[in-house]
């Protein structure tokens, strides 16, 4: 669902969206949001970086705007002393990674045999175009003895992308 903001808020040069004031002049300001939510439990075995299934795209209106890219859900990991690892691509898995090459953006441990918790990543992107840019939720696990968890109890994840101008 892609929102466009069109500066026709409560306050000059600013919109409310869910609650939140945005601006929609001048510099820094957002020009549109898209979200993508995914409710499927994924789990992965894999030590390589596999999609979780969520996935969006948004169109930049200029190729200097950047991309604010928001994740937010659940997972877990089972296996003991073992990390289950995040991270955004742009693109697929395929794509470029946008946080760390080895651990992404974030990991979740467990040194006993099951762990669940919240995952929330950003990140601002510049994917320097005015074409079509995806946005995929990756992870991967330390070691294949392990599983990793992402939709855990099919709670949603979210992704959020915000075009926010030059």
């Amino acid at each position: 669902m892609a929102v466009t903001i069109d500066g026709a808020g409560p306050l000059a040069g600013a919109t409310t969206l869910n609650g939140l004031t945005i601006p929609t002049t001048g510099f820094g300001k957002v020009l549109q949001v898209v979200t993508a939510v995914y409710s499927t439990t994924t789990s992965t075995t894999s030590t390589s970086f596999v999609t979780t299934g969520l996935s969006g795209s948004i169109t930049p209106s200029s190729a200097t705007n950047k991309i604010l890219v928001i994740t937010i859900g659940a997972a877990a990991q089972n296996g003991t002393s073992s990390e289950v690892f995040f991270t955004i691509f742009r693109g697929t898995v395929a794509g470029t990674n946008l946080g760390s090459a080895t651990v992404g953006f974030m990991a979740l441990y467990n040194s006993s045999s099951d762990i669940s918790a919240g995952v929330s990543m950003a990140t601002l992107d510049s994917p320097n175009t005015t074409s079509s840019v995806t946005y995929t939720l990756g992870m991967k696990v330390d070691s294949a003895t392990s599983t990793g968890y992402a939709n855990r109890a099919n709670s949603p994840t979210i992704l959020i992308l915000m075009e926010i101008a030059a």
